[in-house]
């Protein structure tokens, strides 16, 4: 049984909401690490519906890893080196939605400059 957060639903019903509308997943290399040790085989560690409906989601889409360390990563998901520039910069996005969830998790949501939310 998978110990979660008394907001594990409000976060899940949230990030599925969000899931739909991404074009991309970008990652910093930390964020990378937890994800990629996790979602290609989120079935083997959980039963729970947020995993099931995530995973092949996650497993299917169109990943990015920006970091100055890493220079490779699984699932044909290339890595950009940070370099000088940001992420939002090199990606063109702007932050449009900040929201804290009761079990302190953070989300940073941006869009690409001059597209609207879907």
């Amino acid at each position: 049984m998978t110990c979660r957060p008394a907001s594990w639903d409000e976060l899940s019903a949230h990030s599925q909401a969000l899931t739909t509308s991404a074009d991309i997943f970008l990652y910093g290399r930390k964020v990378w690490d937890m994800m990629s040790g996790f979602w290609p085989r989120a079935e083997e560690f959980s039963t729970h519906e947020h995993d099931l409906a995530f995973a092949p989601v996650w497993r299917e889409a169109s990943k990015v890893v920006v970091s100055s360390t890493l220079t490779e990563a699984d699932w044909n998901t290339p890595t950009w080196s940070s370099g000088l520039t940001t992420p939002q910069q090199r990606f063109d996005l702007t932050l449009t939605e900040t929201r804290t969830f009761d079990s302190q998790v953070v989300l940073l949501r941006h869009e690409r400059v001059g597209r609207t939310a879907r």
